[in-house]
């Protein structure tokens, strides 16, 4: 049996009405910061960029504002998810919505960390896990 494969989870940062994008920006960072510094076995975590698409301007990436990019295999999303819950509980107005970008498997699926159950992150894992294991060959 094959075992799964890492997956992409791509984690949007939102905050009051009131909040400025430096405000998100700020946010995304120190919450980079600390997946990068708490949790273990995370393949890569980085801000989401994307090509400058400005006439004239040299092909530069340029930031996503409030998104980062965590790449981990989906049985360790308990952890992530426990961990985002933890953060934005620490701080007033936050929320953080996660997406898990498709590789091949043809699921895509967002969430809010902060309403899901134990027994919906078991049976999250346990649906991406399957996913992510298919051929999508075959």
């Amino acid at each position: 049996m094959n075992s799964p494969s890492p997956a992409r989870f791509v984690l949007h940062v939102a905050t009051e009405e009131t909040a400025t994008e430096e405000d998100r920006d700020v946010m995304a960072r120190q919450l980079l910061q600390e997946i990068r510094d708490e949790l273990q076995h995370v393949s890569a975590a980085d801000l989401v960029t994307a090509q400058s698409a400005q006439a004239g301007a040299k092909n530069a990436e340029v930031v996503t504002i409030g998104a980062l990019a965590v790449t981990l295999l989906p049985t360790l999303l308990p952890q992530l998810v426990e961990f985002v819950k933890a953060w934005t509980l620490r701080g007033h107005g936050r929320s953080v919505k996660v997406k898990l970008e498709p590789q091949n498997s043809g699921v895509e699926v967002e969430f809010d960390p902060s309403s899901m159950s134990t027994t919906d992150v078991a049976r999250l894992v346990r649906d991406l896990s399957q996913s992510t294991r298919a051929d999508p060959s075959a």
